[in-house]
């Protein structure tokens, strides 16, 4: 699929590896632990994925991957309009995000307590067994380019990774 150009507001870590490692990293750094930052996010308007006004659900929040020259980050944010230009809660930055093709890895809905670990596991499975010599693409970790994971069990589970042309 193609993603329009677009913002990201977020913030970042380079040593963490998934959510619940990127939290824990947070939480030993004053002022930036979920709470806080999940609360800023929350109250961001105009969020491309998920609802603005909902407070403590997490509405709209995305984990993302960020590919840098020679490394990358993971990240936790909220995607905004290419044209966003309200306010840049501190500690969290604002990159432009370009137009691009993605991949895009989805399950629909499941029952956390029951399903969480099967379906990430499926999941996690197809992802790295997917054949790209079978298409006209790669995926792209160029610099500037990001991977998105969604996580809302009552609605999907979701890895959106950049592709380039071959």
């Amino acid at each position: 699929m193609t993603i329009p150009a677009h913002k990201f507001l977020y913030i970042k870590d380079y040593v963490s590896n998934g959510y619940f490692e990127f939290w824990e990293r947070q939480a030993a750094v004053a002022g930036v632990d979920c709470g806080v930052i999940c609360g800023l996010l929350d109250s961001i308007k105009g969020k491309l994925d998920g609802d603005d006004g909902v407070i403590g659900v997490y509405s709209g929040q995305i984990m993302a991957q960020i590919f840098e020259e020679g490394r990358s980050a993971q990240a936790y944010g909220v995607r905004l309009a290419e044209n966003y230009c309200g306010g840049i809660p501190k500690p969290l930055q604002l990159i432009d995000v370009p137009a691009g093709k993605y991949l895009v890895f989805e399950h629909g809905s499941f029952v956390y307590e029951q399903e969480c670990d099967t379906v990430n596991e499926k999941l996690q499975k197809v992802i790295d067994e997917y054949d790209y010599s079978h298409t006209d693409y790669l995926l792209d970790k160029s610099p500037g380019r990001l991977s998105y994971f969604y996580f809302d069990p009552e609605k999907f589970i979701k890895h959106v990774f950049p592709v380039k042309h071959k």
